[in-house]
């Protein structure tokens, strides 16, 4: 997914589709069972992601700049 993002904004086409839209939530949920306590003893390699997969970062990144997306983030996560 990194490599693929190293050379597109988005994972399918030119503009953000229902591909990123499925992903994102589970690269997040990917990245906060990562940043528990309790998974540090199995280094995962996930994190962090800014260095790992710089690509998938900057995705990230763009999916939370879109508007609203604060609100579509679950409450008990922030």
């Amino acid at each position: 997914m990194d490599e693929h993002l190293a050379g597109s904004q988005w994972l399918v086409g030119d503009k953000i589709s229902a591909a990123d839209i499925g992903v994102f939530p589970l690269v997040q949920l990917i990245l906060r069972a990562a940043s528990k306590e309790a998974a540090q003893p199995f280094n995962l390699g996930f994190l962090p992601l800014a260095h790992r997969f710089s690509h998938i970062a900057r995705w990230v990144q763009r999916i939370e700049a879109l508007p609203n997306y604060q609100r579509t983030y679950p409450p008990h996560w922030q």
